[in-house]
């Protein structure tokens, strides 16, 4: 990986895409429910989105702790919001927008860390980190969720650079209270144990949207030819947490084709810069966002398509940049697209999102 990250450096340009959208949305985000009746109304051919049991309206607990006083963020171009510096998050591999508070983002570190969540105001400053009672194998992504009214956060235990793991987890967790801090290490109200259907396969992108949890796999070069990330979804099926479940493959991701830049570092280094490193889909269900070590590409989703399709259809590159490791990205609830990279002080950028 430091060869992929010297390599970023020397070659890439820090200026923003010109075909960076300029505008965002400032709705709030929809819930479970709304999600399922959008999926509903979709003509495909692939079975509908799994039902969870439970109320679908907002607690008051949950609204009470929501912060209205400041506006959310927003912005017409590409913007470095801040750095992270905190020490114990060197890392940075997953990344999710709060649902209970506007301009705030949960992160989380690679393995090798403690297991823990961090809390972070969009300039970079901790605002609270908390422990999570489960160990970290190899963290690789983060989501935040309405599910039955309330606010998750979804850790990806997803990694597997050696191709080895039978089994991952998906930690489902209730988003902590910032003004409540915890003692206790968190526990996950649900744990998705899941396998894949042919073998073994390393990912570091996870989205959650309609009720499924999508997976996008990173795919080493064989022969030195690029291989296609495989696309997986997984219901989410609280009611039956003690089963095993298996990931159902929906599509391969569209690839772009090697650049000169991709060509060179892959010869050199052996890996494949445009495979995903994180993964997200806006709160509308009809965007989703995929970052790699030179990109940010997005998918536009119409009302007759399902992801499996779109995901499959060629994707259009918004944004490059310069960072060298980027490795986390997420979507707030107004459509803003954040995203940061490991190593201290990791750079908070945002783009602007769904038009």
């Amino acid at each position: 990986m430091k060869v992929i990250a010297f390599l970023v450096i020397l070659t890439a340009c820090q200026s923003p895409s010109p075909s960076s959208p300029a505008t965002v949305s400032n709705e709030q985000p929809s819930t479970l429910a709304d999600n399922l009746q959008s999926q509903s109304d979709q003509t495909t051919s692939l079975q509908t989105a799994p039902q969870i049991n439970g109320s679908d309206q907002h607690n008051d607990t949950l609204a009470s702790n929501y912060i209205d006083q400041a506006d959310a963020f927003t912005t017409n171009s590409p913007t470095l919001t801040g750095n992270i510096n905190h020490p114990e998050l060197s890392e940075v591999s997953g990344l999710a927008s709060s649902t209970r508070r506007k301009n705030t983002l949960w992160a989380v570190n690679d393995s090798g860390n403690a297991p823990k969540l961090f809390a972070l105001k969009h300039t970079g400053e901790s605002i609270g980190s908390f422990a999570v009672d489960v160990k970290n194998r190899d963290w690789e992504d983060l989501a935040s969720a309405w599910i039955n009214g309330e606010s998750y956060l979804l850790i990806a235990d997803i990694g597997d650079n050696q191709q080895i793991k039978e089994e991952h987890n998906i930690h489902v967790i209730p988003e902590p209270l910032l003004d409540n801090r915890a003692v206790e290490p968190l526990v996950p109200a649900y744990t998705l144990q899941f396998r894949y259907p042919d073998g073994a396969h390393n990912s570091e992108s996870m989205a959650f949207a309609d009720g499924w949890v999508y997976i996008l796999t990173k795919e080493a070069l064989v022969d030195g030819k690029q291989q296609p990330s495989q696309v997986y979804r997984i219901p989410l099926d609280l009611a039956n947490q003690s089963r095993l479940l298996t990931a159902e493959k929906i599509a391969n991701l569209a690839m772009p084709a090697f650049s000169v830049e991709s060509s060179l570092i892959a010869s050199l280094s052996g890996q494949d810069i445009s495979q995903p490193t994180a993964f997200d889909i806006g709160a509308q269900n009809r965007y989703a966002y995929v970052l790699t070590y030179r990109s940010i590409y997005r998918y536009k989703r119409e009302p007759n398509e399902s992801w499996a399709q779109v995901l499959a259809e060629p994707r259009e590159r918004i944004h490059t940049h310069s960072l060298s490791q980027a490795e986390a990205l997420t979507v707030g609830s107004n459509g803003v697209v954040w995203f940061t990279s490991e190593k201290l002080p990791a750079p908070i950028w945002a783009l602007p999102g769904e038009q």
